[in-house]
């Protein structure tokens, strides 16, 4: 008679199985995450450098078919006073060009200091005006409500804009920066001051009295794309004009991030926030890069 033998694992065979099996999924988890958030960025990264180009291609545009001729025209245009008249000149009528608001965010519940929340630039043939991307974050205080503009559309009805990211309008006169400079009084009839150096500009920017833009305003920054992006800043410096030519020289820069993230404009190199400061998840959405860029104005 033969005893049958029985076959099988052991207990602790049965655990130590059990216990690779887990740490092997464990490993391929977090194998796959990394792809994922991995593949996430370089999205997030792509899309920045995407829409960077295209608001580059943008201005370039405005700005090439915008008019060369002399900016500090529009200084005696605006100022009856002589000395008035002259700081504008000697500034290269810069606050008919760029202007930016800045104020203290609150971020991470720490205060970033006195930075630009919304700004207008203005070509000569649009203008655009943005808002901080930290409007739109929800996570950060900014007590200065956001910019927004009033204007007349070409059938002359009076129309507000507002909650909008980075919009352009058609703007030959630069009416929005007028407007801006004026302190938001901008009636454009022989104001009595000028500044070189204004950041204390009110949002709501007007113009229904001073033009009739030909189109309605444009949001270039779409909120429903992939990832959602806004702007941390957007300036340009005095322009430089050739004696000869009298064409106008445009260089500026502007900040471009994601909404989600951490994006702190106040640190070093402007930087998303460290991943112990926002959710882990949050870190693959996180991107930010600044552009520049430098063009010339050959429009008649």
């Amino acid at each position: 008679m033969f005893k049958r033998l029985r076959e099988g694992f052991t207990l602790i065979e049965l655990s130590i199985s059990i216990a690779f099996i887990a740490l092997l999924s464990i490993v391929i988890t977090l194998l796959t995450s990394n792809i994922v958030s991995s593949y996430q960025r370089g999205l997030a990264v792509k899309q920045i450098n995407t829409t960077g180009m295209d608001l580059i291609n943008d201005l370039k545009s405005s700005i090439t078919n915008s008019s060369a001729k002399n900016l500090t025209d529009l200084c005696s245009l605006t100022y009856s006073d002589t000395n008035i008249r002259k700081t504008c000149e000697d500034d290269n009528a810069q606050n008919f060009v760029s202007l930016n608001r800045v104020a203290t965010v609150t971020f991470n519940g720490q205060e970033l200091g006195e930075i630009p929340v919304y700004g207008v630039f203005c070509t000569g043939a649009y203008s655009y005006i943005w808002n901080s991307g930290y409007y739109f974050s929800g996570e950060n205080n900014i007590s200065l409500a956001p910019a927004k503009l009033t204007y007349k559309d070409k059938n002359g009805t009076v129309k507000i804009m507002e909650n909008f990211r980075l919009i352009k309008l058609p703007d030959t006169s630069r009416s929005v920066c007028v407007n801006a400079a004026l302190n938001g009084s901008a009636t454009g009839i022989n104001p009595t001051n000028y500044s070189t150096n204004i950041t204390d500009f009110p949002g709501n920017i007007d113009i229904s009295n001073l033009s009739q833009i030909s189109e309605d305003p444009v949001e270039l920054l779409n909120p429903n794309g992939e990832f959602d992006l806004a702007l941390y800043g957007l300036a340009a410096a005095r322009p430089a004009q050739d004696l000869l030519t009298r064409n106008i020289l445009y260089s500026g820069y502007f900040i471009l991030a994601t909404v989600s993230g951490g994006i702190n404009v106040n640190a070093s190199n402007d930087i998303c926030s460290t991943p112990s400061e926002y959710s882990s998840t949050a870190v693959d959405y996180c991107a930010i890069n600044k552009f520049n860029f430098a063009i010339q104005a050959n429009g008649e």
